[in-house]
């Protein structure tokens, strides 16, 4: 069935506009049965439901259901969650030298697979300085940041279990002076 006769369709049984029945299938991702349902919440479709109490224009999904805007029901969730793996990447660097990337549904699948194995390998190579980011279409910032602080910590615990006894005596004396009296110089 072609969008025009899925929007035709939808302009008959729902006693909506054209243009109404076309955005609510681009919003649905073509969907038939979405898009009646969501033009059913909006109060649209006076044949099968009754107004919401605070209509809002037809193409204001987001009081529907907050926090979706572009698709409905569980494909869409899947199409936009599938589309997101393929557009951003997971990078492995070592001392600001990018080893590899990977999109993120491979990874996910690798994780899947082998997520033992995955895991302990990721947590055994932040200790020797590799860091992992993603990068990609999406602002993936927060994740970043906490990527890299846990990388940081897990160099700095490995880096001081190798170091000697007396020579982390200094070092905590060290911090306990600058902390107290401010920057050694």
């Amino acid at each position: 069935m072609t969008e025009f006769e899925k929007a035709e369709l939808l302009t008959a049984r729902a006693n909506v506009s054209f243009e109404e029945a076309r955005d609510a299938l681009k919003a649905c991702g073509g969907s038939l049965v979405d898009a009646m349902v969501y033009l059913e919440r909006l109060g649209h479709s006076k044949q099968y439901s009754r107004p919401l109490q605070d209509p809002r224009p037809y193409y204001d999904y987001e009081h529907v259901y907050p926090g979706r805007k572009t698709s409905c029901g569980f494909w869409g969730f899947l199409k936009k969650l599938f589309r997101k793996s393929v557009e951003n990447d997971l990078v492995v660097s070592q001392n600001g030298i990018e080893k590899f990337r990977m999109p993120v549904l491979a990874f996910v699948i690798l994780l899947f697979m082998f997520s033992m194995v995955t895991l302990v390998a990721m947590a055994v190579s932040l200790c020797f300085g590799v860091t992992y980011s993603f990068q990609g279409k999406d602002d993936l910032s927060k994740v970043n940041s906490a990527l890299s602080a846990a990388g940081s910590r897990a160099a700095t615990m490995w880096q001081n279990s190798h170091l000697s006894y007396e020579i982390n005596e200094l070092c905590r004396k060290y911090d306990a002076e600058e902390k107290k009296n401010g920057p050694v110089k």
